[in-house]
């Protein structure tokens, strides 16, 4: 069934916190691949514990145990989705998340990484967590590869003297108005002009009326 909290907390560890903190061991892996700096552009002063803004998952219960699965949740400046396995019976939480940084305290390179959690241990303490760092530099070529690419066809529009992906559907946007506008004047004009012969042949044939009146009234 689905499940939707509009605030929750994981106490005794902050997960975007956690995965911040990555930035400095991984600060020069991430430049090497991807020809950016991974800077920690506000250095996020957050709460010791995890805030769940919000959070919705699917949730089935079976044998004691609660299984959330597509969970979809907003932390301290980052966005998390994963599973999670709760063990009423042992009172235990087993929990993958897929965190992804803001733009704002990184850049938009870094926020395109999914930074693997994985948490656990007792209900009633705070529960280990860790960045599964050995599935990061998988991403990070896949991304190298991309990133590649947009700023070789970056360079390659500027050096041709082509506006970039965006501007260019700004650009194709502005004509197809200006093409409407176009045809919308010519449509008024068209009617304009009809609109003078109707007027000119409703006069016309008032006036031969007059004049037929005219002649039977001598």
């Amino acid at each position: 069934s689905q499940l939707t909290i509009k605030q929750g907390v994981i106490k005794g560890v902050n997960i975007s916190q956690l995965v911040f903190n990555q930035l400095d061991q991984f600060g020069p892996v991430i430049q090497n691949y991807l020809q950016e700096k991974a800077q920690k552009k506000l250095p996020p002063s957050l709460n010791k514990d995890t805030q769940l803004k919000t959070f919705t998952t699917q949730a089935q219960f079976k044998d004691g145990i609660v299984h959330l699965q597509h969970i979809d949740t907003r932390l301290d400046k980052a966005n998390a989705a994963g599973d999670a396995r709760i063990n009423l019976l042992a009172n235990t939480l087993d929990l993958h998340l897929g965190v992804q940084l803001d733009e704002s305290i990184s850049n938009k390179y870094v926020a395109q990484i999914i930074w693997p959690v994985h948490c656990s241990g007792p209900l009633n303490a705070a529960p280990k967590c860790s960045v599964e760092t050995r599935l990061i530099r998988k991403q990070l070529e896949k991304l190298a590869k991309r990133t590649l690419e947009e700023k070789a066809k970056a360079a390659l529009l500027k050096k041709l003297n082509l506006p970039d992906e965006a501007a260019a559907k700004a650009l194709a946007r502005q004509k197809i108005e200006e093409k409407k506008q176009q045809l919308q004047q010519k449509v008024d004009a068209q009617k304009a002009q009809l609109q003078q012969k109707v007027d000119q042949e409703k006069d016309k044939v008032e006036e031969q009326l007059k004049n037929k009146l005219k002649g039977l009234f001598r």
